[in-house]
């Protein structure tokens, strides 16, 4: 009766951190102790004591991908440990963010989540809820704030402030970031988790509810103004349609007609002007990083400099936090999660951390019900979007990677079991 009340907790207390995900800065205690984090230690705290004092609780079994995540990080320890000359400030807050991270938001909350056996529905049903929330929080600023300057409700604790530090390149808008410090971080949050929602509720055939869900997320996505999302996202439903169609090659017609249908209406726009040209250059110069303003030189020169310096230790690389070995004038890293991965454990970290990605993808690919094109959507775009950000410490992603693999083992426990 006890071990079934301490995992009957272990549920909500699953439920209460998937609600604080968005609270992505502001609330947060620390900007190393976010809200989320706050809720999430103790569950891993009791989980570990119930391990110790209730030997008939099950131990989850742990799957391949944990093995090539434990890799990656055991190649960026021994990077760090060998180049002592490069080795400063940054070196061990970093690595233990990286071991924070994988080891809190996907393993930790992996395993809780299948010793509780938390229901998939009611986790979806909390993001919904933080998707909603961010999503109608960022379109009212985005309103608010290109009308009037007074932040009224939305002067949140923990968050940046300063209008001039989020106005899109050439459009002269504000960027709205709801919960989040900055714009992109909203865009990424739902990116990764919307499109999960989304397909979840049609799956269960809340059509009306799906719909809405929706177009409140592109909404959201409009109000952040981010070209990396847009691309990313574009990314991920491409992908998602040609699996579909080859799951399903007799929906084919149904895809080129919508595919017609949306080439008609950009054709329509584009003859009309409905969008302003100089908004349709910003956005080209965006994806083609040509474009003139500080944000694309900024990265071109990250990369480049992380790129000739990775050719002289191209396996292992220079370390956790490393940065310095680039020459930097100015704080902070790559810029680009894969790249920077590249940088401080080298092509081993790197082939090791993709590998785990891409496994978890392909579980992702097998499941056998509609949701999986949701997970195919996140993953597809998350991996895009981390090309040209480094936010690896957000929760989002390693949220998507662990509900994945759960999702996954509770679909060949149930071909198993069919009862």
């Amino acid at each position: 009766m006890g071990a079934s009340a301490n995992l009957s907790g272990f549920g909500i207390g699953i439920i209460l951190y998937l609600l604080t995900i968005p609270f992505s800065d502001v609330f947060a205690i620390h900007k190393w102790l976010p809200l989320y984090l706050v809720v999430l230690l103790p569950l891993i705290a009791t989980y570990m004591a119930a391990l110790l004092l209730s030997p008939q609780m099950a131990i989850i079994k742990l799957v391949p991908e944990d093995g090539l995540f434990l890799l990656f990080l055991t190649v960026l320890c021994f990077s760090t440990v060998i180049h002592t000359e490069w080795i400063d400030d940054y070196s061990l807050p970093h690595i233990s963010s990286y071991f924070v991270t994988i080891a809190c938001y996907y393993l930790f909350f992996r395993l809780i989540i299948s010793a509780a056996k938390v229901r998939i529905a009611s986790m979806i049903t909390a993001l919904a809820i933080g998707v909603v929330a961010v999503s109608i929080v960022g379109i009212y600023e985005f309103i608010v704030r290109n009308v009037s300057s007074d932040w009224g409700v939305l002067d949140l604790p923990g968050r940046a402030s300063g209008r001039e530090d989020y106005v899109a390149a050439y459009l002269g808008v504000f960027r709205s970031r709801s919960f989040m410090a900055e714009s992109g971080l909203m865009a990424l949050y739902l990116e990764l988790i919307a499109p999960i929602v989304i397909f979840s509720l049609a799956e269960r055939r809340k059509w009306g509810v799906a719909a809405v869900l929706s177009v409140l997320t592109m909404l959201g996505l409009f109000a952040t103004v981010s070209v990396a999302a847009l691309i990313s996202l574009g990314f991920g439903l491409l992908v998602a349609i040609l699996v579909f169609v080859y799951v399903k090659p007799e929906r084919i017609k149904f895809v080129l007609a919508a595919t017609l249908v949306f080439f008609l209406i950009g054709l329509w726009a584009a003859e009309n002007q409905v969008v302003d040209g100089g908004a349709v250059s910003s956005v080209a110069s965006k994806v083609t990083l040509k474009g003139g303003d500080a944000s694309s030189r900024d990265r071109l020169e990250r990369w480049s400099k992380a790129l000739k310096q990775s050719y002289d230790s191209p396996l292992i690389g220079y370390g956790a936090g490393s940065f310095k070995a680039m020459k930097f004038e100015i704080e902070g890293g790559v810029v680009s999660f894969w790249l920077q991965v590249m940088f401080e454990g080298g092509a081993v970290a790197l082939m090791a951390l993709l590998s785990g990605y891409t496994l978890i993808f392909r579980r992702a690919l097998l499941l056998p019900f509609s949701r999986k094109y949701g997970y195919i959507i996140s993953l597809s775009a998350g991996f895009v979007h981390y090309a040209v950000i480094s936010d690896y410490w957000k929760p989002w992603v390693w949220l998507v990677l662990a509900m994945v693999v759960y999702d996954s083992s509770l679909a060949i426990n149930r071909s198993r079991d069919p009862r």
